[in-house]
């Protein structure tokens, strides 16, 4: 039997057998190929296939990480909410404990839609500019708990946004869910009913006040501003009011401010704080806005039968011209600050440009000394140089004959040639301007 190959290999009894090996057939040697490759193949869709299992377990578990902090935002969020909540019905309680204090006991608040109305005019009422006019339900929470004789007048608090007012009653006629205001109250509170200007006085109370709505011919026009909160409030009597005119020609054209500001506050019931009121000159009737800058004792206050201390501040115009003023002076400061910093500047640049240029005179003029070969003394071959320095001083010098003439201008190199010369005002080197004898 003869073989390619042999293998030994000695058995448990020492014996020594040889085993054949055949030699591959073309058909083996294919399956064999395939059957490796298809092995590789297997291997790679294995590798595949595992790569992307861990990649879809990575994105499942960035997935979970997202929601789960997306959870904890909306829980945090939630959480935020109701401790807002939580503070501001507090806040809600903690106003409304201090006001039923305050209010001696009586407390009362709706939100209300604003209207426009007119009634206290036409009904010739003194006091019409700060009078409002609220819907039964109103009267009927609040007037079992209010006693005229000891809690005194009806006044409420009118809050919109940021924009706060105060006004008196006139009535409990108004629509359900409507409070109807005048129009110096739409103006404190920023509502755009035409109302920048309060109408003067005429015979014809109702054409007067519709004259100031803008013409409108009905009493009532509504107010696309949506709600706005009346509560319930007691005002103690006002000792003192600082306004503002915004007109620097207050003073000028209304002429008796006294007896004016009487007869507008006649018609007020109530002031608060961030108020604008109108006066009218006595002589041409010309209309004049005032801001209610500070009141005492409180920010707001009654007006009704009392001794009101009144201050005219300096006008917003002429306040606004006074800052432009001193915003001018305090620019024409700033650039002679500027300008005095600039010159101190360039004074100290000179100064040490200067100093440099003299330093380093004195330093060639060391270099210059120490260069220089000693003086001769007096004698045959020895000459004496004199040099007529810028300064109008002399110098001399003994020199050897047979030196260079170098050596001369090496004496004058060590000379002070005076400042000018050292600041670099004279040409360096030298010249023969003229020789003696010719």
């Amino acid at each position: 039997l003869q073989t390619h190959e042999t293998a030994n290999k000695r058995d448990l009894d020492g014996v020594l057998l040889l085993r054949p090996t055949l030699p591959r057939s073309p058909v083996g040697a294919a399956m064999e190929f395939e059957l490796s490759m298809a092995s590789k193949r297997f291997e790679k869709e294995a590798a595949k296939r595992k790569q992307a299992d861990r990649a879809r377990l990575e994105r499942q578990r960035r997935e979970r990480e997202l929601a789960d902090r997306k959870k904890q935002e909306l829980e945090a969020a939630a959480a935020a909410e109701r401790a807002a909540a939580a503070e501001a019905a507090e806040k809600l309680r903690q106003k409304h404990d201090a006001l039923l204090e305050k209010n001696k006991g009586v407390w009362y608040t709706q939100a209300l839609v604003p209207q426009l109305t007119l009634s206290a005019e036409a009904k010739g009422i003194r006091r019409r500019a700060d009078k409002i006019s609220l819907p039964r339900s109103f009267g009927e929470a609040l007037v079992p708990q209010h006693d005229a004789s000891k809690h005194g007048p009806m006044f409420f608090e009118l809050a919109l946004g940021t924009r706060l007012t105060h006004a008196t009653l006139l009535d409990f006629e108004a629509p359900e869910g409507v409070v109807g205001l005048p129009p110096k109250v739409m103006r404190c509170l920023g509502l755009a009913a035409d109302s920048t200007s309060d109408a003067p006085a005429a015979a014809d109370g109702v054409a007067a006040a519709r004259a100031v709505a803008g013409g409108s011919q009905n009493d009532g026009a509504a107010v696309a501003s949506g709600r706005l909160t009346v509560t319930y409030r007691t005002l103690r009597a006002g000792t003192y009011a600082k306004l503002q005119p915004v007109s620097a020609g207050f003073q000028r054209d209304v002429g008796d401010i006294k007896s004016a500001l009487e007869l507008e506050l006649q018609t007020h019931a109530t002031l608060s704080e961030g108020d604008t009121v109108i006066v009218r000159s006595l002589e041409d009737g010309s209309a004049h806005e005032l801001r209610v800058v500070s009141l005492m004792p409180e920010p707001a206050v009654s007006v009704i039968d009392t001794d009101l201390e009144v201050d005219i501040a300096p006008s917003v115009e002429a306040e606004a011209a006074q800052a432009a003023e001193l915003a001018r002076k305090a620019r024409e400061a700033e650039l002679a600050r500027q300008a005095e910093t600039e010159r101190a500047r360039r004074e100290a640049e000179e100064m040490a440009q200067r100093t440099a240029l003299l330093e380093a005179a004195a330093a060639a003029r060391a270099a210059a000394a120490l260069a220089l070969a000693p003086e001769p003394d007096e004698g045959d071959g020895v000459l004496t140089v004199m040099v007529k320095l810028p300064t109008g001083d002399r110098a001399t010098r003994r020199f050897e004959r047979k030196e260079p003439l170098e050596h001369v201008f090496h004496f004058v190199d060590t000379l002070d040639l005076g400042e000018a010369a050292a600041l670099g005002s004279h040409t360096d080197g030298y010249r023969l301007p003229s020789q003696f004898p010719p």
